[in-house]
């Protein structure tokens, strides 16, 4: 009764047709666009996420032969999103989140992204999800000697650092990917700053300056040219 129900297009009375668990939305131009599957849902910080719709959307990305993506659970009860996927092997994670960034919300966008020379498949040639590899994650409490802010700019990116990470007394050398930081809280550090500064940086900032103290001088540059260029 679940998978079998009532045809609505076919004229014979009592005709069946069959919910095959495949997901996929009409496109104004009338094309079915094939989004992966509704079996694969899963709940991630109160939002409902259709993992096969992020596939879909990273297998579009130029570097990208095949993605799978997958929720996971942290030591410490957190859960986040992972994709694995082959094809061409990236520098670092950047060029996807700026992709996935423009066709997806950020509660969508994998925490990590995975390079695998291949995927492990099943008899019936569907990837094997239970044999992609766990990750082992750095447990960012590494924390430099502490030294504090002594700049307003300073003092803000720190708090902003401490509310993100959900760290306490963070110093402006301690490095925010070693940290615990990824793509996911890059986008909410990127966001908050706008907000304090009325400024629009680009995430990848993040990963170059991960420290408080390049951070914030590259913030105060950028402040001091923009208001040489009202002058």
């Amino acid at each position: 009764a679940e998978r079998f129900v009532s045809d609505p297009y076919h004229e014979t009375a009592g005709a069946k047709m069959y919910r095959s668990g495949d997901l996929a939305r009409h496109r104004e131009n009338g094309v079915i666009e094939y989004l992966g599957r509704v079996d694969f849902q899963v709940k991630l910080r109160g939002f409902r996420i259709e993992l096969g719709e992020i596939e879909a959307r990273l297998e579009e990305h130029i570097a990208v032969a095949q993605a799978v993506v997958v929720m996971r659970e942290s030591d410490t009860g957190g859960q986040y999103l992972v994709a694995f996927y082959t094809g061409e092997k990236v520098a670092n994670e950047i060029p996807f989140i700026h992709y996935l960034a423009g066709h997806l919300p950020e509660y969508m966008i994998p925490t990590h992204f995975v390079y695998l020379e291949e995927f492990t498949l099943g008899s019936s040639g569907k990837v094997k999800r239970k044999d992609l590899p766990q990750l082992e994650l750095s447990q960012a409490n590494t924390k430099t000697e502490y030294l504090a802010p002594s700049t307003q700019i300073e003092e803000l990116l720190a708090e902003m650092w401490e509310e993100i990470l959900q760290i306490e007394k963070i110093g402006i050398h301690d490095n925010f990917i070693e940290m615990g930081g990824h793509s996911l809280t890059a986008i909410r550090l990127v966001s908050r700053v706008m907000e304090t500064f009325d400024l629009t940086l680009p995430i990848n900032l993040v990963f170059k300056k991960p420290t408080i103290a390049s951070y914030a001088a590259h913030v105060e540059e950028t402040i001091v040219a923009l208001l040489e260029e009202e002058e």
